[in-house]
């Protein structure tokens, strides 16, 4: 008889534990963890220092009062406009722009702090760029890189493929849209696409997307995620609304500014989107502010303290960012309050009102309270000085 098979006993073998991050992107299916650059990591988990057999006391922050305090962007990733699934990248490294770009004609409306840097973005990607600003000293810098001026809104859109606004608030969206003389509407070209990248209310978009409608423009809400650096570095997120066929068509235009492209819906799903995204940054700036002057009036070492909360499951990557100027009360200018709070009141008006979103409201309330003490031109981490020891 032939010898019996060797078999090899039989082992139980435990999956390991899921890390933090595995479990995000479980829950998440279409969404990829972040990996920001903080200046300083996050201090091991007491659990994990267990397992290595010792139990170490978490390192406190070291962030520079400078330190930037706002996300790392992620890897290049766009999000179809047809089913709004993202279109992860592959690998870790970013992706390169489409190589088949058709240059096209652009007019950048507003040059402010942010403003001018994606019409920068724009130049560098070889588009041909028109710029208007309400104080014409603003396109000087983009002019020595190639744009041209325009006197108008009106003007800057004549023979533009895409024209961007990037302005301050409802009030001045309508002025540069609207206005009967000098407005971009009435410039526009047959075929050419509205995009407003400002932060607005929802009902003002939707009032904005009817105006487009009866005149003929197709128009998209193309507010952004993130703040100077990622301008900078062309690493804007663009939370898009309107219809998927003009998305997909300024695509392009938009990853030459930033590095993610997401369809959230029909106009006005774009703003609430980007009025959440403010909203949830607002509420726990102020409430990591109100712990830290609980802390120091109670006696405790609230560095060392929120260094060890930053090892817990409750600790968010913008808190990591944010927690050196918070600590130090001093930040270089990213998001002022005045903005923050004006924002804030967006999210509210979306709420139906404060009862419907009671801590929106009280987080709105400290905002306010910052601008009435002078903290208005100030970053949004200011507001940790409203809650002194």
């Amino acid at each position: 008889m032939p010898p019996a098979p060797h078999t090899q006993p039989r082992r139980t073998v435990r999956p390991r534990p899921r890390t933090r991050d595995e479990a995000a992107r479980s829950a998440f299916p279409y969404c990829k963890t972040r990996q920001a650059s903080y200046t300083e990591q996050r201090p091991p988990s007491p659990a994990a220092d267990r397992r290595g057999g010792r139990h170490r006391q978490p390192r406190p922050f070291s962030q520079p009062a400078s330190a930037h305090v706002f996300l790392a962007s992620a890897p290049h990733r766009s999000r179809s406009a047809t089913s709004g699934h993202v279109l992860p990248n592959r690998g870790n490294q970013p992706a390169s722009r489409p190589r088949s770009i058709i240059m096209s004609h652009i007019a950048v409306l507003g040059l402010g702090a942010m403003g001018r840097r994606m019409a920068a973005n724009l130049l560098k990607a070889g588009h041909q760029v028109t710029v208007w600003n309400r104080t014409a000293r603003a396109t000087e810098p983009l002019l020595a890189l190639g744009a041209t001026q325009a006197a108008t809104p009106r003007d800057a859109a004549a023979g533009a493929d895409f024209v961007l606004a990037m302005v301050r608030d409802d009030a001045a969206s309508a002025t540069v849209w609207l206005d009967a003389e000098t407005g971009a509407f009435a410039g526009m070209r047959p075929g050419a696409i509205a995009m407003d990248s400002s932060t607005l209310s929802v009902d003002w978009i939707k009032n904005l997307g009817a105006e487009a409608v009866s005149r003929g423009v197709t128009l998209l809400e193309t507010p952004v995620s993130g703040s100077l650096p990622q301008a900078d570095a062309a690493q804007l997120i663009f939370l898009v609304g309107g219809s998927a066929d003009a998305c997909n068509k300024a695509e392009p235009v938009l990853l030459a500014m930033g590095n993610s492209v997401n369809h959230t819906g029909e106009i006005g799903a774009g703003a609430l989107t980007k009025l959440a995204t403010n909203a949830l940054l607002g509420v726990q700036v102020t409430a990591i502010a109100e712990l830290i002057g609980m802390l120091r009036r109670n006696g405790a070492d609230a560095r060392k303290i929120m260094g060890i909360i930053a090892g817990t499951a409750v600790w968010s990557p913008y808190a990591q960012r944010a927690i050196g100027s918070l600590l130090s009360g001093e930040a270089p200018v990213m998001f002022p309050v005045d903005l923050v709070e004006k924002d804030f009141g967006y999210a509210l008006k979306a709420a139906g009102s404060p009862d419907a979103a009671p801590t929106i409201a009280a987080a709105r309330s400290v905002f306010r309270r910052g601008i009435d003490e002078g903290l208005g031109d100030a970053n949004l981490t200011s507001v940790v000085k409203l809650f002194p020891a």
